[in-house]
């Protein structure tokens, strides 16, 4: 029976990550996410590894928490079966949107009969040993941080777009550097002008696409005008 004292501390009873890795019936697993190549997942890495989840079992990806369109997740999926779990340190490290959230817990949990684990937010773990009233709160607990995950991604969004703009109006230019217009391209240019090279085959001896090509063509006519009119 459970105890009334038990049910009126909420703390009390929700499961937390270490004790479900113990109870754990089937295999566990670790999940890590960063949004960038640049970004490493020591911190997470470590936090994982601390619950004695081995190596090899810990799926990790290096892109946006936008969607759930990612190798590493989907890596996890096909190895997940009943009973297993999945451990997470938070809930942004899964994902920031609500609606993707909701879906890819309802199928792990539901679908798939797989218990989730978040190590620094024990009331938003699921598992089929939970009571029904926590099983209530987490589900509540779900929509209140998904939301929350969902919106520092758009203020992450406006914050980005934001400082770009502002270093465009201090003439910071984004994107790849142009290619440097090499010396062969001046000695084929007049043979492309008068039409006995064609421009593909420039461009293929170049070693670059015809868009480029078409690029340097303008803006060498355009230094030749600027030229005219400066002897003008």
């Amino acid at each position: 029976m459970t105890n009334l004292v038990e049910l009126n501390d909420i703390t009390g009873m929700f499961i937390d990550a270490r004790r479900m890795v113990r109870d754990c019936r089937g295999t566990v697993y670790g999940y890590m996410r960063v949004s960038t190549i640049a970004q490493d997942c020591e911190r997470q890495n470590e936090a994982l590894e601390a619950l004695g989840i081995p190596k090899d079992r810990i799926f990790m990806d290096k892109k946006s928490g936008k969607d759930f369109d990612r190798p590493g997740f989907q890596a996890l999926l096909d190895c997940l079966r009943e009973g297993d779990l999945v451990v997470i340190k938070t809930l942004d490290r899964f994902g920031r949107s609500v609606k993707e959230i909701q879906e890819q817990l309802w199928h792990i949990t539901n679908q798939k009969k797989v218990s989730v684990a978040f190590i620094d937010s024990p009331f938003l773990n699921h598992s089929e040993n939970l009571p029904p009233m926590a099983f209530m709160l987490s589900n509540m607990m779900y929509l209140i941080f998904s939301f929350s995950a969902e919106i520092e991604r758009l203020l992450i969004i406006a914050r980005t777009d934001e400082g770009r703009k502002i270093a465009k109006q201090n003439g910071v230019r984004f994107g790849r550097k142009p290619l440097p217009v090499p010396v062969e391209f001046w000695e084929m240019r007049d043979g492309i002008l008068n039409g006995t090279l064609a421009k593909t085959a420039a461009a293929r001896t170049l070693g670059v696409d015809r868009k480029t090509l078409y690029k340097w063509l303008r803006e060498a006519q355009d230094k030749d005008t600027g030229s005219s009119e400066e002897h003008a």
